[in-house]
């Protein structure tokens, strides 16, 4: 029931906007991972396909792996606390996540 939901909710936060943000979240969930970002496109491999149709079926050999992905555990993951934030509150500084 719980995927179920996850389900319904990717469909609606992806029309929404808001997709990455739920992404992110749930990539390292312990009851329903979300399994991190999902693979792109690689359109060097579809210049000549016609893959932008309603009804048509991906092909794996369409995505790519050639990047290697970010772990989780980067900085890059964990955002700065904002410089306005830290300006009015020097609190903050001390509390900085790492890498920043």
């Amino acid at each position: 029931m719980l995927d179920a939901i996850l389900w319904e909710r990717r469909i609606e936060f992806q029309g929404e906007g808001r997709r990455w943000e739920d992404i992110h979240r749930l990539a390292a969930d312990d009851v329903s991972p979300s399994g991190g970002i999902p693979a792109k496109v690689d359109y060097t491999k579809i210049a000549d396909k016609d893959i932008f149709n309603i009804g048509s079926t991906p092909d794996p050999a369409w995505f790519t792996a050639s990047k290697a992905f970010i772990p989780y555990t980067d900085r890059r993951f964990l955002w700065p606390i904002p410089v306005n934030d830290v300006l009015r509150n020097p609190t903050l500084a001390a509390q900085q996540n790492a890498g920043w």
